[in-house]
């Protein structure tokens, strides 16, 4: 398996298990738990090796984008951008936020 994959697999898995948060809200996410909390960790370490991706931090949350390549066709990367979001509600229950989208790049030119 290439580098990236074992890890967006496994964030692929806990989008599918995404809820709506709020009855009358459009935020989606799966609820914090120590195993939830435990596979995000691992894989969000493993693709922090691949595109030194950015992190943010706001009063209510963080979140941590990247990307990582699955093909190389010339000069284009063709790969997933990730977004895990760690969002915290007004009684003190995170959740995470996970956003995957196709996306294409420009190859590294050595």
């Amino acid at each position: 398996m290439s580098v990236g994959k074992e890890e967006i697999a496994a964030l692929g898995q806990l989008r599918d298990r995404q809820v709506r948060i709020y009855g009358d809200a459009c935020d989606v996410g799966v609820w914090e738990t120590p195993a939830v909390k435990k596979t995000i960790r691992r894989a969000l370490e493993g693709l922090r090796e691949l595109e030194g991706g950015t992190a943010r931090k706001w009063a209510t949350g963080s979140s941590y984008t990247t990307r990582c390549g699955f093909e190389i066709d010339g000069d284009r990367v063709s790969g997933v951008q990730v977004c895990v979001s760690r969002c915290v509600t007004r009684d003190k229950r995170a959740f995470y936020c996970i956003d995957m989208q196709p996306t294409t790049w420009a190859a590294p030119q050595h």
